[in-house]
């Protein structure tokens, strides 16, 4: 999926909130959907939207960016 298919990432994000889901997206496609704000999906405003991290030092790009990001991690 490209982080820029705005669309498809609000379609996914209205079935995972039907379901009853955690909605979780890349790195990229957090820091996209961030950037663009308002009413798309974000893990900065949206409480089930998260940034499921795939390489650790994808960590230092978000701490960079601000605190209130939310990031998923996996329960051990």
């Amino acid at each position: 999926m490209a982080g820029t298919n705005i669309d498809r990432i609000v379609t996914l994000y209205k079935i995972a909130n039907a379901t009853k889901r955690l909605f979780l997206i890349d790195t990229y496609v957090g820091v996209i959907t961030d950037t663009i704000g308002g009413n798309i999906p974000n893990p900065r405003t949206f409480s089930n939207v998260r940034i499921f991290l795939t390489n650790q030092d994808k960590y230092e790009i978000l701490k960079k960016l601000s605190k209130k990001i939310k990031i998923w991690k996996k329960q051990k």
